[in-house]
């Protein structure tokens, strides 16, 4: 609302483009995101997993946020709006073309601590595609987000088996931590603002298993 909509508002095109409109570059690597999040987070998220993998600032990110034209539901705006750009499956076409480029990255799968990220229906679809078309899924996370995961783990470790904790006698003794780390997450009562999005990418994902 207070950057990328004032600096693209009234021109049809997202950050991505009005920033290298001439020559459109593909993408080779994916952001998957809760949206409801602190783009601080988010950065700090990505930009350490890059440095971490020694990604060149020259990998071609596809961040829907920059890469989509945001103020087309504005009243009077010239458009295009969400739903037109919905309808020609941006997510699925960039992941399709990753999966297809020799330059290939994959996909991140960014965790930070104010949203789910499997809460958000446009995730799930997005991570459910990227693996069916073979993308290295990695998550990311902030260092909030890390510290949050390090403290459950180790609480989970301490507690045991009688507790329900780490268990070295079960075949897989990791099993059981992501339901402490995601207690309340249930990818089947993801949502997302439109009903009809909800039944499409519900689908969708069904369809591919």
């Amino acid at each position: 609302e207070h950057v990328v909509k004032p600096l693209t508002k009234g021109t049809g095109r997202g950050i991505a483009l009005r920033a290298n409109g001439k020559s459109p570059l593909t993408a080779q690597l994916m952001v998957s995101h809760a949206w409801l999040e602190a783009f601080k987070e988010v950065h700090e998220a990505i930009t350490s997993h890059c440095e971490k993998e020694g990604l060149p600032l020259s990998t071609v990110m596809w961040f829907c946020t920059l890469s989509q034209y945001q103020p087309g539901d504005d009243p009077g705006d010239c458009g295009p709006t969400i739903q037109q750009q919905i309808a020609k499956d941006p997510f699925g076409s960039v992941i399709r073309a990753i999966a297809g480029s020799s330059s290939a990255v994959g996909m991140l799968a960014v965790h930070v601590t104010q949203a789910d990220l499997y809460s958000r229906l446009w995730c799930v679809y997005e991570i459910n595609e990227a693996m069916a078309k073979g993308l290295d899924v990695k998550p990311v996370l902030s260092q909030e987000e890390k510290a949050r995961w390090n403290s459950t783990r180790s609480k989970w470790i301490s507690d045991g088996p009688e507790n329900g904790g780490w268990d070295s006698t079960n075949p897989d003794p990791w099993a059981g931590l992501m339901p402490r780390i995601f207690p309340t997450t249930d990818t089947r009562d993801a949502v997302c603002s439109k009903a009809a999005d909800a039944s499409m990418i519900r689908e969708e994902v069904e369809m591919a298993g």
